[in-house]
């Protein structure tokens, strides 16, 4: 679920509104619909209701088949330079929704609602959490350490033993792991399986960049995992292909 608002811009005319936007939508895994929306009119459209903070999957946990975004793009080039030479109906007011398993389209009509007011912006990707990354604090004022992968493997080839816990979804342990993981826990339920995860060890946490295992430390170094022995796999596993095992499959 999410929610598409459309704002007032400018081209040649504080009165036009131009917006392209395309959404993607899994469902069950397997059914794909893309909708495509491009307003002309003042005012917002919501579509949908507005989701909880922070349940927006990521292109890495949703997926994303790559032909569709292919099909669509195409769609919204045309739109674009049909704007620009001012020819052709545009898809303006009209959403058109694109059902690939059944190669087929179909338009539904938009009306500009009552209360249309555009009172304030909305940081949409701080939202969702999909945002420019934060610059990193201090590593003496993180709740855990940071690993890089040759370190890592230097470390385990010494001796070193700690539980590596995986906070990727099984899909993509599926396309590739690193053979040592000891559990695979997406990094969302990290905080409540935290009573589960040893105490007496080290904690080494990965995902595919590095991103998501960071999310699962914060939120294991909340639980009350010492800071010593709580370790985040710089780059993921992506760096472990790059930097130690060229030969492992990258996604």
């Amino acid at each position: 679920k999410t929610r598409l608002k459309i704002y007032r811009t400018s081209l040649k005319s504080s009165r036009i509104i131009i917006v392209i936007h395309v959404l993607i939508i899994i469902y069950c895994g397997f059914f794909f619909v893309i909708i495509v929306l491009i307003c002309v009119l003042t005012g917002v459209f919501c579509l949908f209701l507005p989701p909880p903070l922070l349940q927006i999957p990521s292109c890495a946990e949703g997926g994303v088949l790559g032909i569709l975004p292919g099909v669509i793009g195409g769609i919204q080039a045309t739109e674009v330079i049909k704007l620009i030479l001012g020819k052709g109906d545009i898809l303006a007011s009209r959403i058109l929704i694109y059902d690939a398993l059944s190669m087929r389209f179909r338009e539904v009509q938009v009306r500009r609602g009552p209360n249309a007011e555009v009172n304030q912006l909305v940081d949409y990707q701080g939202f969702c959490g999909v945002g420019p990354a934060a610059p990193k604090p201090p590593p003496e004022e993180e709740g855990f350490r940071r690993l890089g992968a040759a370190a890592a493997a230097a470390r385990l080839a010494g001796g070193w033993a700690p539980f590596v816990l995986d906070v990727r979804l099984p899909q993509e342990a599926e396309i590739v792991r690193l053979p040592f993981a000891d559990a695979l826990v997406p990094h969302r339920e990290a905080a409540a399986v935290a009573d589960q995860l040893p105490r007496d060890r080290d904690l080494l946490v990965h995902c595919k960049a590095g991103g998501r295992s960071a999310t699962a430390c914060k939120a294991l170094a909340a639980a009350g995992f010492e800071r010593e022995r709580l370790f985040n796999l710089d780059g993921g596993i992506l760096a472990w292909a790059r930097e130690v095992d060229p030969s492992m499959p990258l996604y």
